[in-house]
């Protein structure tokens, strides 16, 4: 309801400014709803004014959220608006402004395990998704491990799996720190968690004495090298709590059969490590 307001509120022009720029009179919102894997995803647009790029960068600089020299991408750009008290809005209305603010939203999905997309173009309208998991309780899973460390992933975000031939290895940067995979003659760049999460092994293995999980994210395929991957299995999750609310890229940790705990993977924030 809150992105329905918003888009109300501050996507839509009125009739006069509509026609002027060649629009019928009678903005447009619409809602869907479809099954995407493991995901729900509702997905509301509009045929509204679209974000504007330069009030966002302008107030994002205000709050020194961006540097004065930064260009951000506008899929980074838009992740501002999910900010505490963000706003480019220059009157509070009865239909939105009323003292819940998209971080509130951001918050929300994310206690589901869900995740928003954005979406827009100026002078064309935006569009806001909301991937909700279809089960909260127990989420289907593959455990993996990583040197010493469990991991668990959605089975509903791999794609395949394999242990990669030499000949499908390209590394594009000399201290390795750039590597891809050819699959089916499509590069996929590859995530290795230990350059993901800052660590720095004595020795790197090599990515063919590797089992590579190939995971679909709204950014393109990524792959992810383990040493050894476990049977699918059916996983309480729990949320992370206090300083370890700051792992990166992480729904929180996963409860196995066994008594031990493995981290549950947003393969989506692991795009920021590969792409």
């Amino acid at each position: 309801m809150h992105v329905v307001r918003n888009s109300v509120d501050h996507g839509l022009e009125p009739p006069d400014e509509r026609d002027a720029a060649g629009k019928h009179r009678r903005g447009k919102i619409t809602l869907s709803a479809a099954q995407v894997g493991g995901d729900i995803q509702i997905t509301i647009s509009d045929d509204g004014r679209g974000l504007n790029r330069e009030k966002i960068l302008a107030r994002g600089r205000d709050r020194g959220l961006i540097a004065l020299d930064e260009e951000p991408e506008d899929r980074e750009l838009w992740q501002l608006i999910f900010k505490p008290g963000f706003s480019t809005a220059e009157a509070v209305t009865n239909l939105s402004g009323r003292g819940v603010g998209m971080d509130v939203l951001d918050n929300t999905i994310k206690r589901l395990r869900g995740r928003i997309f954005v979406d827009s173009v100026w002078g064309q309208g935006a569009t806001v998704v909301l991937a909700i998991p279809l089960s909260l309780a127990f989420i289907d899973s593959l455990v993996m491990r990583v040197g010493d460390r469990l991991f668990a992933t959605p089975i509903g975000v791999v794609a395949e799996i394999f242990r990669p031939l030499c000949e499908q290895l390209t590394v594009i940067t000399a201290d390795g720190g750039g590597e891809l995979v050819k699959v089916r003659d499509v590069m996929i760049p590859i995530c290795r968690l230990d350059r993901f999460y800052g660590e720095r092994p004595e020795k790197r293995d090599s990515l063919d004495e590797k089992i590579i999980l190939v995971f679909q994210t709204s950014q393109g395929k990524i792959g992810l090298p383990v040493d050894e991957l476990f049977d699918q299995q059916q996983v309480v999750m729990k949320p992370l709590q206090g300083y370890l609310e700051k792992i990166r890229a992480s729904f929180g940790c996963a409860l196995l059969g066994t008594g031990e705990v493995a981290m549950m993977l947003d393969c989506e924030k692991l795009t920021e490590g590969a792409l």
